[in-house]
């Protein structure tokens, strides 16, 4: 797919690619969607890789699978030999593999849930999410989604999103898409660019949304705001990941979604406060944790606004590889995106040695080490008994408390 601004955007496919909503009146939950793109008009969409497929109903000429199977078992009924197409032994199953211990545990109803969501962060904890052979975790989305507390999505709303075509922020959506995760093959066979646009650009539209319903409640003229509150550089980072892990676009819509307008929306504010004042206590945290070292790139005049703001915006998504990243988001999601700035701090420890004995520690700062995820979250952890209450409780609100921006300059 060609990257830039919109006029570089592929060409509109055969008529065979998809369903017109208006020639053919179906509601939207009679289509699947495989991969949607925009539409260029109401009646039309665009997009290399879009498929709706019809789910047929009694009145089209094609038949269903149901009723083809109806119609296989009357036609053996016909031959008198459905007897013995019912008492056929089914092939044998291929043995599956043994659950592990979060698996069971997501498989039993709760029976309370903010003691099962307890018990489940206990477990991301202690347990881990397990991989299989291809290095993947099966049901990380689902721990995802139960620890967001996002519902299971509803398919139709993300297309309503997408239907709406690109939004005022979609030239500079398409202008960082290519480049997420560009060095990381992996991600780049499984997560095709455009799936990466339509979530952004369908998060553009709802936070649209977000602000007109304000506008209205405040009395405020919405045709005189911007669009700048929609998308913020560094979305892109934080959508890949979502994209990685998730069955589906509309999944990883949901999720990311909820995560940046519930946990972290001073993260992406048009002056990312949150960014800022994670910065900023990054630089006050690291001076009680290990006084030496700050003092040190202190001397240097190193503040973290310099060396860790990529690390902070993306929630350490910037540094690879993405299967470590996954593994500190497990726990970030287990107990809060605060935690963050704690584990940006543990991958600056992690370096100490080097940094105390490099006369330019700027050029190891530039480039993070590759994540070491275990190590990160067992040393950021050991990192919060350092710390006073009164500035723990800054570091836990700031992701989402205005307030804090001024209260912690002050510091």
């Amino acid at each position: 797919m060609a990257t830039g601004d919109v006029s570089s955007a592929p060409a509109t496919p055969s008529s065979s690619a998809f369903v017109s909503p208006e020639s053919d009146p179906i509601k939207v939950t009679d289509y699947q969607v495989a991969d949607p793109q925009f539409p260029t008009s109401n009646n039309q969409l665009r997009g290399p890789n879009l498929h709706l497929r019809r789910t047929p109903n009694k009145s089209s000429s094609h038949m269903s699978r149901r009723d083809s199977l109806e119609k296989l078992e009357r036609d053996l009924r016909k031959t008198s030999s459905i007897s013995s197409f019912s008492e056929r032994k089914s092939p044998t199953k291929p043995r599956s593999r043994r659950k592990d211990t979060i698996e069971n545990f997501l498989s039993k109803t709760p029976i309370i849930l903010k003691s099962s969501l307890g018990q489940l962060r206990y477990l991301v904890l202690v347990e881990g999410l397990k991989a299989n052979d291809q290095a993947e975790c099966t049901y990380r989305a689902t721990v995802w989604s139960v620890l967001l507390q996002v519902p299971p999505t509803r398919a139709e709303d993300y297309i309503r999103l997408i239907k709406l075509g690109p939004s005022p922020m979609y030239g500079k959506i398409r202008n960082d898409t290519f480049r997420t995760m560009a060095t990381d093959t992996v991600f780049k066979q499984k997560v095709p660019e455009d799936a990466l646009i339509r979530v952004l650009n369908s998060y553009a539209w709802k936070n649209e949304m977000r602000e007109q319903k304000a506008s209205l409640e405040e009395g405020i003229d919405h045709l005189q705001k911007s669009h700048r509150d929609q998308y913020v550089q560094g979305m892109n980072v934080l959508a890949a990941p979502f994209l990685y892990v998730c069955k589906s676009e509309a999944m990883a819509f949901n999720l990311l979604d909820v995560m940046l307008s519930r946990d972290c929306p001073l993260y992406v504010k048009p002056t990312l406060e949150g960014v800022h004042s994670a910065l900023a206590l990054i630089d006050k945290c690291l001076e009680i944790i290990d006084p030496t070292l700050y003092k040190y790139l202190n001397s240097k005049m190193l503040k973290a606004e310099l060396y860790a703001f990529a690390s902070v915006l993306t929630l350490s998504a910037c540094t690879p590889p993405l299967s470590e990243v996954v593994v500190l988001w497990d726990f970030l999601f287990a107990y809060g995106v605060h935690m963050n700035v704690l584990f940006v701090i543990a991958q600056v420890n992690l370096m100490r040695d080097k940094l105390l004995e490099s006369k330019s520690p700027m050029s190891l700062l530039r480039s993070l080490p590759p994540l070491r995820a275990q190590e990160i979250i067992k040393l950021g952890m050991s990192f919060v008994a350092k710390l006073p209450e009164d500035l723990y409780d800054l570091l836990v609100r700031h992701p989402y408390d205005e307030a804090i921006y001024e209260e912690v300059k002050t510091i």
